[in-house]
């Protein structure tokens, strides 16, 4: 059973590593359950539009084996070990796909704490491999690497540890995304070729590919990848407004700011590069700087990138957004990537970083971008990796393609129109909290089990969603 402290860790954990409001959670999830097999039957009771699954998460299992304390602190021991394989094989019999953990390098939970999968021994995920191993179902593995964002020789170590998962389970482990980097020029498919030819029956790795470039999203009042690494901009951040306004309009102040600018040390998140840092949204009569990189307009201007990110930011009385890119900055690669044959759509962190991150519109680029402008992938080739794909993956056999007596889950679209038309913030998180949302056309109806959940992109009132319990009679 989850007691009060595990509780609040895993909200705690979830409202840190993904950027999610702690009230918007607090509103909207009654944590009226203190099992595993109660919160299944919860998601089994919560109306909902689309249909949805779950995975045995590696945070409340570890936490509440171990304790919050020690859950991010230190190795588990052979008895809490066998204690977290049980539990993962209970929420496997419930009907959970599988099991996910985070081990990613940069990542931290609350107060900078480590995570569980950064703490944990590498005989506890073994263990809890085989755990997989041993039970009827998907049981997918879900790893976000611990190199995700790291260079070429700890990436390939990595995909060594992925390995030994998947022959010690014998089920798909599921990691990414693949990301290409900026220093490293077609790694991102040199580790797909190598994850295609040394996968083989009992020894699957499934490779997550995001088909947009990865960017975090900033102002310059608030703190961010950008602000953090210029000292003299984050000091005047911190003490408000009215000193970033000074900054601006202070020359030897500017002469300081240049030079700190020239200097960045890239970062994990960063490259520090400008052509790296992108307008993303301003008021109208700036519109025309939108999509440009700060690189750029300060050729145009004769100014230091630096100096346009301020002067514009205060301008628009700081509600300009800019977007730092931190993976696949080539377009040329990411095509690479999403027509490898290795490829699994996937690692959009929809529902997560709210405020700094949204690539929930995946799917609508995909059909757009790399089907309709650039011919990269074939119509139904892109239609059957976001269906039928994803469908075999998660062990839904009932799903993911239009044959008689499967489920009737099913999207109208126009190929011809299909595009994202606009990125903004709205504020209906509950609490009146704020998030990212990407808009689209070109999307007629969504039918979900049968019945519309959405027209033209707005909601209907049916709630035709289920929760979908793994077959554990399946392969």
């Amino acid at each position: 059973p989850i007691d009060a402290s595990t509780h609040d860790y895993v909200v705690a954990t979830l409202s840190t590593v993904e950027q999610i409001p702690r009230e918007a959670i607090d509103a909207s999830l009654p944590f009226d359950w203190s099992s595993l097999s109660e919160y299944f039957e919860r998601l089994d009771r919560m109306p909902s539009l689309l249909n949805h699954a779950t995975m045995v998460g590696h945070v409340p299992v570890r936490a509440a084996v171990m304790g919050p304390e020690a859950a991010c602190t230190r190795s588990a021991n052979s008895g809490e070990i066998a204690a977290m394989a049980s539990l993962v094989r209970e929420g496997l019999e419930l009907g959970a796909l599988g099991f996910s953990t985070d081990q990613v390098e940069g990542n931290f939970g609350p107060d900078g704490s480590d995570l569980p999968g950064q703490v944990c021994a590498d005989d506890e995920l073994l263990a809890i491999a085989e755990t997989l191993g041993g039970t009827r179902g998907p049981g997918l593995f879900a790893m976000a690497n611990r190199a995700l964002l790291l260079g070429r020789a700890a990436r390939e170590a990595d995909l060594r540890w992925h390995q030994r998962l998947a022959r010690a389970s014998g089920k798909p482990v599921m990691v990414g995304p693949v990301f290409d980097d900026c220093n490293d020029r077609g790694i991102g498919v040199d580790l797909m070729d190598q994850i295609a030819r040394e996968n083989r029956p009992g020894q699957t790795v499934v490779p997550q590919v995001l088909p947009r470039p990865f960017e975090l999203w900033m102002r310059v009042d608030e703190p961010g990848v950008l602000v953090s690494v210029i000292p003299t901009l984050r000091r005047a951040q911190e003490a408000g407004r009215e000193a970033l306004r000074a900054l601006a309009m202070d020359s030897s102040a500017r002469t300081q700011l240049r030079s700190e600018a020239d200097q960045i040390p890239p970062t994990l998140v960063f490259s520090g590069r400008w052509d790296h840092v992108v307008v993303k949204m301003t008021r109208p009569e700036n519109a025309a700087f939108a999509g440009h990189s700060l690189a750029d307009l300060a050729r145009e201007r004769a100014l230091h990138p630096v100096e346009v990110l301020l002067d514009l930011a205060v301008s628009e009385d700081f509600e300009t957004q800019f977007a730092t890119l931190m993976r696949n900055d080539d377009d040329t690669e990411i095509g690479r990537l999403v027509s490898h044959p290795a490829v699994m759509i996937g690692g959009s962190d929809a529902g997560a970083h709210v405020l700094i991150n949204t690539d929930s519109c995946c799917p609508v680029w995909l059909l757009q971008h790399w089907v309709r402008e650039c011919g990269v992938l074939g119509l139904e080739r892109a239609i059957h990796l976001l269906t039928g794909a994803q469908a075999d993956l998660l062990g839904l056999h009932d799903r993911g393609r239009l044959a008689p007596n499967l489920a009737a889950d099913l999207v109208l679209l126009d190929p011809d129109r299909i595009r994202v038309t606009d990125i903004s913030y709205v504020s209906d998180l509950p609490g009146d909290h704020r998030r990212l949302r990407p808009r689209a056309e070109g999307v007629h109806l969504s039918v979900v089990n049968g019945e519309i959940a959405t027209r033209d992109g707005s909601p209907s009132e049916a709630r035709p969603g289920r929760f979908l319990r793994a077959e554990r009679g399946s392969g």
